[in-house]
């Protein structure tokens, strides 16, 4: 993680207050993805990293590991985990997936992004 991320002041929200929605959709597509490569078990990891021509790109992957991790949503047999650098910035925002013609992939709306890389996968 950047350190950059350390320095915007705002301190971790609490396990209890933390929200992060992760849709239906979204849920069914990562658990389809977990099985297919074969990491049943797996917390799916979001989060935060300096970087893309907004300032921050989002960060996901499958990870054993949740150590100081926030729960950040149980849906499904699935656990999504925020490290608690990123929390602050993923607070209240929701993980969706798409697939159409005009997009497919996961979306994340994020209510604390200020602006947003016209290819929607940096903010700032």
């Amino acid at each position: 993680m950047s350190s950059s991320i350390v320095k915007l002041g705002a301190p971790p929200p609490s396990a209890e207050s933390f929200q992060l929605e992760v849709t239906d959709r979204a849920a069914e597509q990562l658990l389809k993805i977990r099985s297919q490569t074969g990491q049943d078990g797996a917390s799916f990891r979001i989060g935060v990293q300096g970087g893309g021509c907004s300032g921050f790109t989002y960060k996901m992957e499958f990870d054993q590991q949740k150590h100081g991790d926030i729960v950040a949503a149980q849906k499904d047999g699935l656990s999504v985990i925020v490290d608690p650098i990123s929390a602050p910035l993923l607070n209240h925002a929701t993980v969706d997936f798409a697939l159409s013609l005009e997009e497919s992939g996961f979306k994340i709306r994020n209510p604390n992004a200020k602006e947003v890389c016209s290819c929607g996968k940096s903010f700032g």
